[in-house]
C-alpha cells in the first residue's frame, strides 16, 4: 500500500512538472514593440528609460517608430520605414542573440537580438549604439 502510495505521487509530481509553458526557449526575432532607453555615442550617454521612445518591428517589413518627446536630429525621426534583418552567424540555437544587420530605408547597422535586449549600431564607426529592451 505504501509502495503505491508513493508510486502514485511520484507521477503526480512528473506530470505536474512538465506541463510547464515554458520551454526552455526565448523570442529573439525582430518583431514585436521595443523601447528605446539609452543611445551611447563617443560624445554623450542619452538615457530615454522614462520617454517613450518605441520602435514597432512588424513582420511585413514596416517599421514605426513613435515619440513623447522631441528627437534628436542625428536620430531615426518618429513615423514609418521600410526595414529588413539580414541575420549572420546563425546556429540554429534559438537561446542564442541574433546577429546580423539592420537595414532601415537602405542605411545598414550592425543589430544584436536577445530575448528582451536589442543593441542598434556600431560604435567602432563613431556611430551612435541605440539600446531597446522588448515591450
Amino acid at each position: 500500500m505504501k509502495s503505491a502510495y508513493t508510486l502514485s505521487l511520484f507521477i503526480i509530481l512528473v506530470v505536474s512538472t512538465s506541463c510547464s509553458r515554458d520551454d526552455g526557449t526565448s523570442d529573439t526575432s525582430i518583431t514585436g514593440k521595443w523601447k528605446l532607453v539609452e543611445v551611447l555615442s563617443m560624445m554623450n550617454d542619452y538615457d530615454y528609460s522614462n520617454n517613450g521612445i518605441f520602435y514597432q518591428f512588424t513582420s511585413d517589413g514596416i517599421l514605426t517608430i513613435t515619440s513623447d518627446i522631441e528627437m534628436e536630429p542625428w536620430m531615426y525621426q518618429p513615423g514609418n520605414y521600410e526595414y529588413q534583418f539580414e541575420q549572420s552567424d546563425a546556429t540554429g540555437d534559438k537561446n542564442d542573440p541574433l546577429k546580423g544587420s539592420l537595414i532601415i530605408e537602405n542605411v545598414e547597422e550592425p543589430c544584436n537580438v536577445a530575448s528582451d535586449k536589442m543593441t542598434l549600431g556600431a560604435p567602432y564607426i563613431d556611430g551612435p549604439v541605440y539600446i531597446l529592451i522588448r515591450h
